[in-house]
């Protein structure tokens, strides 16, 4: 009978805590994993029989859990298949192989073949105008100013061609917002803010000419920064706030779009050059498979991403047209900027682009 009574109460409990809602979080939306590779088309490259075998080592900063890694693995997959395995795919997510201006002297050397990165200023200078805030209304626009045959494109492949690398991919992948435990609903809000940014001399720019207070430092130390309170807001893109669980800091996802988030799949020039035509080939035909599925997931997945961090208790602020338009008329300095180290060409093609 004790044993049927303490049954009894467990139950009974355990009701309770399933009805009491209110405090429970509801469950994670799930997030896409890879498609499996089946459902993208065959390459017609063709690969010789005694053909030479490449392995190549793909190093990149973001998190093993994010879309950015789960792209690797996917490319990882097609080739490996497409190749009969003469071309195999290692791939090192988390900066595990060196922060970023470690990933691009390895590479340059050959230690490393690959890597998947953000692309703009922090890479070269000249590619300042990637970083322009306050740009771009839409994915499309952002795409069609990297497009094949651009003056911008141009610009690209010769930059990460001094540093001996060739540009399989450039394509945006989605805005930076921003997180913070200062509540900014406004323009005006930004006032004052402590951000930690990127080591880059544009990103800072931004936020000065809006009246924020940017610190540089490096990923590695943004969640110990929040944490303590030297710093009170982040700016990145929305899975790199959730998987990296920087969400656990902070109160507020402020969807300031200030910047778009271009990802570059690269590799060195000199294995590129190293593999037989048809490598080349397969690489490349790989390559578009690769943007058309990063494209739809991380479409479908961004959703997820809200979702998930509105049930860890942030709050979604939204931007007004208001807004946004004070903020991009109070960043015309790094426009100016921008135009001394792209130059004007470059510049004018691109603001020419965006308003088309």
């Amino acid at each position: 009978m004790k044993k049927l009574l303490s049954l009894i109460l467990i139950l009974i409990l355990a009701f309770s805590a399933t009805a009491c809602g209110g405090t429970a979080k509801a469950p994670a939306a799930e997030v896409p994993a890879e498609n499996p590779s089946a459902e993208a088309p065959e390459s017609e490259a063709v690969l010789p029989a005694d053909g030479p075998t490449f392995n190549l080592i793909l190093a990149h900063g973001a998190p093993e859990q994010s879309d950015g890694h789960k792209g690797t693995l996917y490319f990882k997959e097609l080739i490996e298949a497409r190749s009969g395995g003469k071309i195999t795919v290692e791939s090192y997510p988390g900066f595990q192989l060196g922060s970023v201006g470690e990933l691009i002297q390895n590479q340059k050397s050959g230690q490393i073949a690959m890597t998947v990165g953000t692309a703009g200023g922090s890479t070269s200078k000249a590619l300042a105008f990637l970083d322009l805030p306050a740009l771009y209304g839409d994915i499309e626009k952002a795409t069609a100013v990297v497009a094949e045959g651009t003056k911008a494109r141009a610009l690209i492949d010769q930059e990460y061609g001094n540093l001996n690398v060739k540009v399989l991919s450039i394509m945006p992948i989605t805005y930076r917002v921003t997180s913070s435990n200062k509540e900014v609903r406004s323009f005006e809000d930004f006032a004052g803010l402590k951000i930690r940014t990127m080591e880059n001399p544009l990103h800072m720019m931004f936020w000065q000419a809006i009246d924020a207070n940017p610190t540089p430092l490096a990923f590695s130390e943004l969640y110990v920064a929040l944490q303590q309170g030297l710093v009170d807001a982040q700016e990145n893109p929305l899975d790199t706030i959730y998987n990296s669980k920087i969400y656990e800091q902070q109160k507020y996802i402020v969807k300031s779009n200030h910047v778009m988030f271009y990802n570059a799949y690269t590799i060195n020039k000199d294995i590129w050059a190293s593999m037989p035509p048809e490598y080349q080939t397969l690489i490349t035909e790989t390559v578009v498979d690769l943007e058309k599925w990063v494209r739809e997931t991380t479409d479908t997945s961004l959703v997820a991403f809200e979702e998930n961090l509105v049930n860890e208790g942030l709050e979604i602020i939204e931007f007004t047209e208001e807004d946004f338009a004070k903020m991009k008329e109070a960043a015309q300095p790094v426009f100016d900027e921008a135009r001394a180290l792209c130059g004007d060409e470059v510049i004018d093609e691109v603001l020419a682009t965006v308003a088309q």
